[in-house]
């Protein structure tokens, strides 16, 4: 589990969220001995196991979407476990319980790091965690005789891997990225396009007859057609264009299933003119696209794209995600040109791109030497399923 960027700037959140549902998890079906198990010998507070039982739920529900199966049939759902041959797949409520043991010995593996690499946490992070700490209503902790530094504690150990990344790769750690290995994994691999694509399968993703097979191919070269011919059609109104013929096709659609048996007829008037719509920097900014090809997950989207020279308009048949035929018009844009992707405002994103896969595997092998004991009254008790109930009825 990744656990840099944007997912660290949200922990002191977490942990708000996390003691508040275990101040209420404590008078409920989760009360519990003082102690959860021990890790590498040493023991764990229940409170502490409860914490990292809670931040994991929610890394999972924030990748798989447990929340939107309802409270029931989330633990109805099956998880993959693992990596490449060693995958299993495990019940959504044992997957967090594997997960929760990874998150502990991660931390040591991390707090180990730190101590090899002398880093430690920033002040202002410090200082902005526990303000935050500090700002919760006290009455929603000692109310329960919870103390909440205790149980802040966890969650502050989720501050150190930030650290120990950018202590070793920022511009002032200990092994940081050249200007040089910068500007060339930007250049190799940031990517940024516009696009209007359609399926050249059906609903069942079933081959297209050669008669619709033609029309979508017709239409997308209508689409290029109309960007060459006048300079002044720029390709957000070709998306526009786009977006507007799929929308009264599908109200079409619509209105044929409900009277399939008539025909429309015409009655002499002429439609109302339709204004134009008016393109804006915004609009034409939410069009952009980016790929980073290094970490790229669909393999034929980004090789139709890297196809395609910077400031040219083409169209690519692919399969998207391997599987599904695809036709395209694509425009290749510079992401110098851009404000998101120009390289003075990614080099956070280009460090942690070219310099995570192998922190990751460094912590990860730390990791599984780490040993973890839940002991087995805590894991009947103290289950993803108790804890999600006492959140909600409680």
């Amino acid at each position: 589990m990744k656990i840099t960027g944007n997912l660290l700037k949200r922990v002191a959140v977490c942990a708000l969220s996390a003691v508040l549902i275990l101040s209420v998890l404590l008078m409920s079906g989760c009360s519990t001995s003082k102690h959860a198990g021990t890790v590498n010998g040493e023991k764990i507070t229940t409170g502490e196991y409860l914490a990292f039982l809670y931040y994991s739920f929610m890394l999972v529900d924030n990748q798989y979407y447990l929340s939107y199966y309802g409270t029931e049939n989330m633990w109805a759902q099956s998880i993959p476990y693992g990596d490449g041959e060693d995958v299993i797949t495990l019940p959504a409520d044992e997957y967090v319980v594997r997960n929760t043991r990874d998150i502990i010995a991660r931390q040591i593996a991390v707090e180990a790091m730190m101590t090899e690499y002398g880093i430690t946490v920033p002040q202002e992070s410090i200082d902005e965690f526990e303000t935050s700490i500090a700002n919760m209503p006290e009455n929603d902790i000692l109310r329960m005789g919870i103390n909440k530094v205790s149980y802040a504690a966890a969650f502050r150990k989720l501050l150190n891997e930030s650290a120990l990344f950018n202590g070793l790769f920022g511009a002032d750690g200990k092994t940081p990225m050249t200007e040089d290995e910068i500007a060339k994994y930007y250049n190799d691999n940031y990517t940024t396009y516009k696009i209007i694509s359609l399926p050249l399968v059906d609903e069942n993703d079933a081959d297209l007859s050669e008669e619709d097979l033609k029309a979508v191919k017709d239409r997308m070269a209508g689409y290029l057609e109309m960007y060459k011919s006048d300079e002044e059609y720029s390709f957000d109104k070709i998306i526009n264009k786009f977006a507007e013929d799929e929308k009264a096709a599908g109200e079409e659609t619509e209105e044929h299933k409900h009277s399939p048996d008539c025909e429309h007829e015409e009655d002499g008037t002429e439609d109302p003119a339709v204004e134009e719509t008016v393109i804006t920097a915004e609009d034409a900014k939410a069009n952009i696209k980016f790929i980073d090809v290094a970490a790229a997950s669909d393999e034929a989207l980004t090789n139709a794209v890297r196809e395609v020279g910077v400031g040219e308009v083409q169209i690519k048949e692919y399969k998207a995600q391997g599987t599904k035929k695809t036709i395209a018009l694509i425009l290749r844009v510079d992401p110098a040109t851009t404000e998101d992707y120009a390289m003075e405002n990614s080099r956070q994103s280009i460090i942690e791109n070219a310099k995570y896969e192998g922190f990751n595997k460094e912590i990860t092998e730390k990791a599984n030497a780490v040993e973890v004991k839940i002991d087995a009254a805590i894991l009947k008790k103290c289950t993803p399923r108790q804890l999600i109930w006492d959140m909600e009825n409680r």
